[in-house]
């Protein structure tokens, strides 16, 4: 019921090699647990807002414990990259379509600016979006799906910053690839 509406409603808020958790769940860890960070957040169906923790880890007798999170890199890339891309609606595609271009990469994300620099095509931070590379003949879009998030990260007037999600091989193989030139 209520207590997976709300654990579904936290998961919302995570971009990837994350386990966030509420208040309410930290109490109830017996091992010391390392906390990287916190937000206070509103989200849907909760009337008040809440604080949820970024774990790190758990001590002993565990002794697990996730890489700390450093800003990533982001490098800019000689050519932008075509790329149309949706945002999703829980689990439903809208049906809008925009057009933008990758022009930096990270190792897990990268920097996008919006055809035209337009405002409203930006989605909203931690939203879920659909991509796809715009074949070369700019006659529609080249290869496989790949998934990100949207980061909640300062950005220039009509780009964002996206954390991929889900990228298939093929495609994960090629950008990292890239991502290894551009860095050097």
């Amino acid at each position: 019921g209520a207590n997976v509406n709300l654990t579904y409603r936290i998961e919302s808020y995570t971009i990837g090699g994350e386990i966030l958790t509420s208040d309410a769940t930290l109490k109830q860890v017996d091992p010391p647990v390392r906390i990287d960070g916190q937000k206070r957040v509103q989200p849907k169906g909760v009337k008040q807002p809440i604080t949820i923790y970024d774990v790190g880890g758990i001590g002993p007798p565990y002794n697990l414990f996730l890489p700390e999170f450093t800003d990533e890199a982001f490098f800019p890339l000689a050519e932008s990259i075509p790329i149309s891309y949706t945002i999703l609606e829980g689990k439903r595609i809208d049906d809008n379509l925009f057009q933008g271009r990758l022009v930096k990469l990270s190792a897990k994300g990268a920097e996008v600016c919006t055809r035209d620099r337009d405002l409203i095509k930006i989605p909203p931070p931690l939203s879920n979006i659909k991509l796809n590379f715009i074949a070369a003949d700019n006659r529609g879009e080249a290869g496989d799906d790949l998934y990100a998030k949207v980061l909640d990260q300062p950005a220039d007037p009509g780009r964002f910053y996206i954390h991929f999600t889900a990228r298939p091989l093929e495609v994960a193989t090629r950008l990292d690839q890239l991502y290894q030139s551009i860095k050097t």
